[in-house]
């Protein structure tokens, strides 16, 4: 039952200060290309790509280069504020305004969008079009016979309706929207330079081992397989010290049948973090898998240079695709044999060793012949005790990234309902003015 707070519409009930438009109400198209710049040369504008999950980005950044044709006369200029959608995706959210720089260059087959200004806010119509809302009503619209290229029409997608506030609330929720939103950034910023501290400590601790860097020039090294290691440790063959499982069980079986399972799809690339599990009751198993215990690290054969290894820390059951690996003798620590799995220096052999033909992937004699460093006890605790530091602040902070970005799709299905009053909000209240 409504209240005098909201009124019912096609969409469904909004605030009575709210109203329900057309897209084509809110914006207009702005078609400008490479070739109609008078204000420089536009050519010497980033090609820019749309995704969507982190908006418009750098092409060079998304395919580490440059793939879009010498002459770009026919690319769209868009500028920042300006909103751009690729028509054949829409629905699955490829829809941004340019937040991150002034000007960029776009494909010709997207539509670029201006907010018609005293109407409506492009950063809050940059969420607002990224809602479920929104999203169902692409699918509606969406044609065509091939399911990754069903288009949306020009016109059909400004006959969308979206709720509308008055432009001072669309202001007050873009902002608030937009700090949760550069917290979720803060913290990509820190797992990003957590990972790439790890993979330099990588190279360095399996190169000088766990000493100061101020005195690895008092180390040792001798020239090996894997390259220089320091003198005192032994290189030797993968399967000389390091049992691969084999014997598959059945799924379908007590008591593997109530067994957590994992694959190489619940596996963080180059991490080792777990990703959501399931029982193989709830998968409906019938193929054959190994069987891993807590003592295991569980590396996955499939694209090596993915870097699939996990620590389960539990008794489970993996996927013919991953090796069980277990230390043998106890000469090998699981936690080191784990992070020399996920190390440049492993990862280089396993590529090398692996097939040709078909899906990429390294095989038991394979795995078995390729080589791995062997310190002494101590410094393999050592050396493990340093990943694992790192290993708990990525954690950390992927918790903290999860829980913001929870925050931020409550926040979003919330406000752009109007069930929560963005103006009662404390983050809204707290601030004497909004820098929008």
């Amino acid at each position: 039952m409504l209240t005098e707070i909201y009124k019912e519409t096609p969409i469904g009930p909004i605030p009575q200060d709210w109203e329900a438009v057309p897209l084509s109400s809110v914006f207009a198209e702005v078609d400008y290309r490479v070739r109609n710049f008078e204000g420089g040369n536009a050519s010497e504008f980033e090609v820019l790509s749309l995704t969507k999950n982190f908006g418009l980005i750098l092409q060079s950044e998304r395919f580490k280069s440059r793939i879009a044709t010498e002459d770009v006369s026919n690319y769209k200029v868009v500028q920042r504020g300006q909103l751009v959608y690729n028509p054949y995706v829409i629905w699955e959210g490829a829809v941004h305004v340019l937040r991150n720089f002034d000007f960029g260059l776009v494909s010709p087959a997207y539509p670029v969008l201006e907010a018609k200004q005293g109407v409506a806010d492009p950063y809050f119509l940059d969420d607002m079009l990224r809602t479920p809302l929104a999203i169902a009503a692409y699918n509606r619209y969406a044609a065509g016979a091939v399911n990754r290229r069903r288009a949306i029409s020009k016109r059909d997608f400004g006959q969308i309706l979206i709720p509308l506030p008055p432009l001072p609330e669309q202001r007050l929720i873009a902002y608030v929207l937009s700090t949760v939103r550069r917290s979720v950034e803060a913290s990509e910023r820190v797992i990003a330079a957590a990972r790439e501290l790890q993979r330099s400590l990588m190279k360095y601790l399996f190169t000088y081992g766990p000493v100061p860097i101020d005195q690895a020039d008092q180390v040792v090294l001798k020239d090996t397989e894997v390259g220089k290691v320091p003198e005192g440790w032994e290189v030797v063959q993968f399967g000389s010290i390091i049992d691969i499982k084999s014997g598959q069980v059945d799924p379908r079986e007590p008591p593997y049948n109530d067994m957590l399972h994992i694959g190489p799809e619940n596996i963080e690339e180059a991490t080792g973090r777990l990703l959501a599990l399931q029982s193989a009751k709830e998968l409906k198993l019938i193929s054959g898998k190994y069987l891993f215990t807590s003592n295991d690290v569980v590396y996955s054969k499939i694209r090596p240079y993915l870097r699939k290894a996990t620590l389960p820390g539990f008794t489970g059951i993996c996927s013919a695709d991953m090796y069980p690996l277990r230390p043998m003798e106890g000469r090998l620590s699981i936690n080191y044999i784990f992070h020399y799995l996920l190390s440049d220096i492993f990862t280089r052999q396993a590529i090398s060793h692996q097939s040709r033909t078909g899906i990429p992937k390294i095989n038991r004699v394979q795995l078995n012949s390729t080589v791995i460093p062997v310190p002494g006890k101590g410094s393999q605790l050592e050396i493990a005790n340093f990943f694992s530091a790192i290993d708990r602040k990525i954690e950390g902070e992927l918790k903290s990234k999860m829980s913001l970005e929870t925050l931020f799709n409550s926040l979003l299905h919330h406000l752009m309902t109007g069930k929560v009053q963005v103006a009662d909000l404390p983050i809204v209240n707290a601030s004497e003015e909004t820098d929008l």
